[in-house]
């Protein structure tokens, strides 16, 4: 009795198993669909310029990490956008995140400088969510490179 008990029991806790990993596969299948750079590119030249500006900003970070020349294509385009559209804030998000891109390259030379020009713009319109983020991100620069001083400065 017993031993049929647990016969169900694991049947039944395998079957769960098995539509969860079907269920997720297929999620994250539609996710790589939608956020693929051709997808986006067919989004960004259906959209007004405000949803392609959204659109460009959250591409650029999703790519950050996983293909940054994508993501700074993308926040460069976003840049553009924004001095277009005169959103600074904006223009001073996608900086940060071409920053970030040259972070995760290896690249923190040029990630500390674009943090410094993105630090003085953010300082003139005192936008103090970018500023934040901007020293975090020059925290992590810092102490990737061994500077644990200057990281603990920001």
């Amino acid at each position: 009795m017993l031993r049929s008990f647990l016969f169900y029991i694991s049947k039944a806790f395998s079957l769960i198993i098995i539509l969860f990993l079907f269920i997720n596969s297929t999620t994250n299948i539609r996710a790589d669909v939608l956020y693929s750079p051709d997808s986006i590119n067919k989004l960004l030249s259906q959209s007004s310029d405000s949803s392609r500006l959204e659109l460009l900003i959250k591409s650029a970070n999703n790519y950050n990490s996983s293909n940054a020349n994508l993501s700074i294509e993308y926040a460069k385009i976003a840049i553009n956008l924004a001095e277009k559209l005169n959103k600074p804030h904006i223009k001073i998000l996608a900086e940060v995140i071409i920053a970030k891109a040259f972070f995760y390259t290896g690249d923190y030379t040029k990630s500390i400088e674009s943090l410094k020009e993105s630090e003085t713009q953010t300082l003139s319109i005192k936008d103090s969510s970018n500023l934040i983020e901007i020293y975090q991100t020059f925290s992590l620069v810092y102490a990737k490179i061994g500077d644990f001083k200057k990281a603990l400065e920001y």
